[in-house]
């Protein structure tokens, strides 16, 4: 499978997860981590609010000289992973990361991001 529909079924399977949008739908998306395709994902809402206190997700972007950004993900079982990207169109999207998206990244084997992918929807739970 390459590379775009892994990402996408990724992306596709944390909102089916939530079932069809009904008025005023909304869907937990906590962390979760494929080290087959090596992907991670999850909502930044679901992630802050989760009841066990260990899960994460975020993208850093550092414009200290060459801009480059780090994303990395721990899952409920404390299993953690991260990638490094300098490739424009990941920075674009990372930058745009804001309190109510959910994020999907995956990773080659030497840990360099082969993907990010910025979600926003209107059922994903906002940080409490």
């Amino acid at each position: 499978m390459n590379f775009n529909k892994r990402l996408l079924t990724m992306a596709a399977a944390a909102v089916l997860a939530a079932g069809f949008a009904h008025a005023g739908a909304r869907f937990d998306n906590p962390v979760s981590i494929d080290t087959v395709i090596r992907g991670a994902s999850g909502a930044l809402g679901s992630a802050r609010n989760s009841p066990d206190g260990v899960q994460y997700i975020a993208c850093v972007y550092h414009a200290f000289g060459l801009p480059e950004a780090q994303c990395v993900a721990r899952n409920a079982a404390g299993l953690t992973r991260s990638c490094l990207t300098s490739n424009p169109a990941h920075l674009a999207a990372i930058a745009a990361i804001n309190d109510d998206k959910s994020i999907t990244f995956t990773w080659d084997e030497s840990g360099l991001c082969t993907g990010v992918h910025i979600f926003a929807d209107s059922r994903i739970a906002p940080k409490r």
